[in-house]
């Protein structure tokens, strides 16, 4: 797992400033739909799925390998990795999540977590030309956080994120 944070961290590194074009858009356009609705505008799911900003650096820049399935978001020598970009300490995970989580553990499709943040959080859903920052928290193997997980005082559960990255 060091190689992995220290690969993605090196990664992030290069990257930097992030400015936004047409193709992160048509990719998050594209993949917006497998943010659920739960009672949210397009306007704030379109912003949820900025965070996909992440994985799409990744692989524009040819740092990583495309997925093989929706159950990871690229894949890193033998790495398969879902990145998260969270707004706070915790990673939140809804109650029927935590089954998919673990099934797709037990079937090799997901290996590790990524969790990332936002610098400055957008104010509205990212537009050719904004420009951004990320900063890599903690990447982490998949198994270790479904086992750290606590229940949350509302539906589901919650890891709490660690900065391994000295910033």
């Amino acid at each position: 797992m060091t190689n992995l944070l220290q690969y993605l961290k090196e990664c992030q590194d290069r990257i930097g400033e992030i400015i936004i074009d047409q193709g992160f858009i048509d990719f998050r356009n594209e993949h917006k739909e497998k943010f659920r609705a739960g009672g949210r505008d397009d306007r704030q799911r379109l912003m949820d799925a900025d965070c996909l900003i992440t994985e799409y650096m990744l692989l524009k820049n040819g740092f990583v390998k495309q997925p093989e399935n929706k159950k990871h978001d690229f894949i890193k020598d033998d790495d398969k990795v879902d990145t998260k970009i969270i707004s706070s300490l915790y990673f939140n995970v809804p109650e029927d999540k935590v089954t998919w989580y673990m099934n797709n553990i037990r079937s090799g499709n997901l290996t590790h977590f990524a969790f990332y943040k936002f610098m400055v959080r957008p104010g509205a859903p990212l537009k050719v030309g904004d420009k951004v920052l990320i900063r890599l928290d903690e990447v982490r193997d998949a198994e270790y956080v479904m086992n750290k997980l606590r229940p949350s005082k509302g539906d589901g559960y919650y890891y709490i994120v660690q900065s391994n990255v000295v910033h």
